[in-house]
């Protein structure tokens, strides 16, 4: 069965465009013009992944985004014509997993859909537990002491390699490679952000020195930190 991709996006050519492309890669494609429509088609036919315009005539696609990560981890990929390191840093932390700036090549959406959906969990029995981390891929959870941490997707999926490989130090571009098919974030300083993001948020619950930073190397998962 393909999976199924739904498309949220007003520009009729652009759609039209996206849509013959994806259908050329084997998927199964539902397009909405507005948000009111993609949300509705969202919890009605659950897709597998959400490709979503931020500039949408109703809703901005970031509320989209945060309406739809309330009730669903099914990946989010912004389309976006905004080119700034904070804004995308935002969208990223609202609750998308990767955005592509306009204009794209065809080959690179491609590229970019394949590497969220290869990375979606497949079973219920997948949690992971490193010590007093517990992270439950199925559920998007994460939980310190048995104490929630609410993570962003991309914060998550960061986490998530690291845990999964302690004491290995990533750089930047080999977490680039693992989680998004090699299809870096657009400058080294959005990625860093995030990092900064996952480190704020541990800290707030007495865990923020798992992850070490290496300043011009990269980050590490320390299994045995305590504090």
């Amino acid at each position: 069965m393909p999976e199924r991709i739904l498309l949220i996006e007003d520009n009729l050519d652009l759609t039209a465009l996206l849509q013959y492309d994806l259908q050329g890669a084997g998927y199964e494609v539902t397009t909405a013009a507005d948000g009111r429509t993609g949300m509705r088609r969202a919890q009605e036919q659950h897709p597998d992944l959400v490709l979503l315009d931020l500039g949408l005539p109703d809703i901005n696609g970031a509320q989209v985004a945060l309406q739809l990560r309330k009730t669903s981890a099914v990946p989010i990929v912004i389309l976006t014509a905004v080119d700034t390191v904070e804004s995308k840093a935002e969208l990223l932390s609202a609750g998308a997993n990767d955005y592509l700036t306009k204009p794209f090549f065809p080959e690179e959406l491609l590229v970019r859909v394949e590497a969220q959906l290869r990375r979606q969990p497949c079973g219920k029995d997948d949690t992971l537990t490193v010590g007093s981390l517990e992270l439950r891929p199925q559920l998007r959870q994460c939980l310190y002491e048995e104490r929630e941490v609410q993570l962003s997707p991309i914060e998550f999926d960061l986490l998530l390699l690291l845990a999964r490989h302690p004491g290995r130090l990533y750089s930047v571009e080999q977490l680039e490679h693992e989680l998004w098919n090699g299809a870096p974030l657009p400058g080294r300083q959005t990625l860093h952000m995030q990092m900064r993001n996952l480190h704020t948020k541990l800290r707030n619950v007495k865990a923020a020195g798992l992850i070490r930073t290496l300043r011009g190397m990269g980050y590490a998962f320390r299994p045995n930190y305590t504090e």
